[in-house]
């Protein structure tokens, strides 16, 4: 039986969408709509087409090129999604409507659906967020909580990957309820003397506190790194001998702590023993 068809439009940074590629190649035909030819894509890839992403009349001709009788298309890139399910839709792809496209990007309608469907949401702004909008995070935080108190649904508000102590000590005040502390960027130990502190503050201040006590390499400001290479994420087995005690030392409270360890080691083994099976397969 012939395996189904995926095209890919558009790629990402070697560091974040690697695996992504390594996987879809392992259970799709995999086809690739890219703005250069293919590097490190390549090795994953049946063949591939260049086109400018941003024009749906040259994404519908690459797409028709690459496509056969059943052919999908997906994208994980927010800026091509309109133009791909454009073109996709004018030649019959399986892929979402160019209307739903248009309407998932739109904040405005999304919460204003919200509204009228009475459903809870997240509104997140991010680290970068407040230095793209000068560093400030009162005024961003003030529009965003203004939308929240219009709205009839129950709208939260998150501040995430802050890895800016001066960013969580102003959550709070600004009208937070949860935030992000990122400190994965140090050592295991500091990162979790870090993160203990941020969990204490935020139980001070009713803040849920969420936190990266391992890692995934490639961030901003590091060097470029292969998903698959050795110490670029969190290990299997020192998460299995450290995890349970530093989640206690964190959460504080051994019936959490024996919860959510169980939670999070169950899926990350799960996740690296169906990966180091994969990998020998194709041995």
């Amino acid at each position: 039986m012939q395996q189904a068809h995926i095209i890919l439009v558009g790629s990402g940074g070697q560091p974040y969408r690697d695996y992504a590629f390594r996987s879809l190649a392992g259970r799709y035909r995999l086809s690739a709509l890219l703005p250069a030819d293919p590097t490190w894509q390549q090795p994953h890839l049946q063949d591939w087409r260049t086109a400018d992403l941003t024009d749906p009349d040259a994404v519908t001709g690459a797409l028709k090129e690459l496509a056969d009788d059943g052919s999908a298309v997906l994208t994980w890139d927010e800026t091509v999604l309109e133009v791909t399910a454009e073109a996709a839709g004018r030649l019959g792809l399986h892929h979402m409507s160019a209307r739903s496209a248009q309407r998932c990007r739109d904040k405005y309608l999304t919460r204003r659906l919200l509204d009228e469907a009475g459903l809870p949401a997240v509104l997140q702004i991010s680290q970068n967020a407040v230095a793209y909008h000068g560093h400030r995070l009162g005024p961003i935080a003030a529009a965003t909580g203004a939308v929240a108190r219009c709205s009839t649904a129950p709208l939260a508000l998150h501040l995430d990957h802050a890895d800016s102590w001066e960013l969580v000590e102003a959550a709070p005040a600004e009208g937070f309820g949860s935030v992000m502390y990122d400190a994965s960027r140090l050592n295991a130990e500091e990162n979790l003397r870090r993160t203990a502190e941020a969990v204490r503050f935020g139980h001070a201040h009713g803040l849920w506190v969420e936190a990266e006590l391992g890692r995934i390499g490639g961030k901003p400001g590091e060097p470029p790194l292969d998903a698959h290479a050795p110490g670029v994420r969190t290990d299997p087995a020192e998460a299995a001998a450290r995890l349970p005690e530093e989640i206690g030392d964190v959460a504080g409270g051994a019936p959490y702590r024996r919860h959510l360890a169980g939670v999070l080691l169950g899926r990350l083994l799960g996740r690296h023993a169906a990966e180091t099976g994969r990998e020998k397969e194709k041995r």
